[in-house]
């Protein structure tokens, strides 16, 4: 695949690449919500992304309110699932995933997703078009909170809903998008 037929199957299915905030902790180091798109938007290139790959109508759980939105080129992909394909980059270096690289079958492959899944795309380098907002009216964020009385209180990480204002403040320098019926909108400042 070239990466002129991926942008025109991508165009076609209103397609756009996800890395998500994702709602549960995924990387110790990074675990909240702004810090961790924060560190994507400033090391893009150094460490690979796991995305998910929206179209208008899917019907995958997602795992994330506010993602960083990528334009990947066929170099930049390391490998598409239809599922959660259990990514993680090895102490090496070295990528283990389930994914399968990238051709015209697992291109299209990775639109048929299970129920009550979402697909994996894992992309390094790409190119950031902005930030990428799920449902503006309804938007939560990962965040540690404490639980527990006395002694048996405790950090943890919980969830938090934030506006679309909040949204803005944090990422000054991007263009805000989502997604309707007919593909990505792009959300104006106010």
């Amino acid at each position: 695949m070239t990466d002129q037929e991926l942008n025109d199957r991508l165009d076609a299915k209103k397609a756009l690449v996800v890395h998500f905030s994702h709602h549960v902790l995924m990387n110790p180091e990074h675990p909240h919500y702004p810090e961790d798109l924060l560190r994507v938007l400033k090391q893009n290139g150094e460490f690979p992304n796991s995305c998910c790959v929206l179209w208008p109508g899917h019907t995958m759980d997602l795992i994330g309110s506010v993602g960083v939105l990528f334009k990947p080129t066929c170099a930049t992909i390391l490998s598409v699932l239809a599922r959660d394909s259990g990514s993680l980059t090895w102490n090496d270096g070295t990528e283990g995933s389930l994914g399968e690289p990238l051709t015209v079958v697992s291109f299209e492959e990775s639109f048929d997703v299970p129920t009550g899944s979402y697909n994996e795309w894992r992309v390094k380098g790409a190119a950031i078009e902005g930030i990428f907002v799920a449902d503006p009216n309804n938007i939560w964020v990962k965040c540690e909170v404490e639980v527990g009385e006395g002694e048996w209180k405790t950090k943890t990480n919980g969830q938090k809903p934030i506006t679309l204002d909040e949204v803005f403040a944090t990422f000054p320098d991007s263009r805000i998008f989502t997604m309707n019926s007919q593909g990505k909108v792009e959300i104006p400042r106010p």
